[in-house]
C-alpha cells in the first residue's frame, strides 16, 4: 500500500493518515462493489427510483455519521473511513432487501 501512496505523493503525516484510512476503507469495498453492481441492475431493469432512494439515504447517513465519528468520538480520518464503510454496508443491506428472489 505504501508504494502506491508514495506514487500519489503521500509522505510524512499524510502518508500515516492515508494508511489508516485505507486500512479501514479497503475491507469495506467488500460491501461497496456488490452494492453498486446491484444498484446498476435495478437501474437497468428500469427501477431507478429504488436506486436513487437507497443512494440518497446512504449519503445522508454518511453525512450524519462523519462529524459524529470524526469530532464527537475523536476518531479523525479513521472515523471518516468507518462512516463510509457503514454507508457502503447500508447500501448493500438495503438493496438486498429489495432485490427479488
Amino acid at each position: 500500500m505504501k508504494p502506491l501512496l508514495y506514487v500519489f505523493g503521500a509522505n510524512g503525516q499524510v502518508l500515516t493518515l492515508a494508511m489508516s484510512y485505507m486500512m479501514i476503507i479497503l475491507p469495506g469495498t467488500v460491501f461497496m462493489f456488490p452494492a453498486y453492481m446491484l444498484l446498476a441492475i435495478f437501474v437497468a431493469q428500469g427501477n431507478s427510483k429504488i436506486s436513487m432512494i437507497v443512494q440518497s439515504t446512504a449519503l445522508t447517513t454518511n453525512i450524519i455519521l462523519e462529524p459524529i465519528f470524526i469530532y464527537g468520538l475523536h476518531l479523525g480520518v479513521r472515523g471518516s473511513a468507518i462512516a463510509s464503510v457503514i454507508a457502503f454496508f447500508y447500501i448493500f443491506d438495503f438493496i438486498c432487501l429489495f432485490y427479488p428472489d
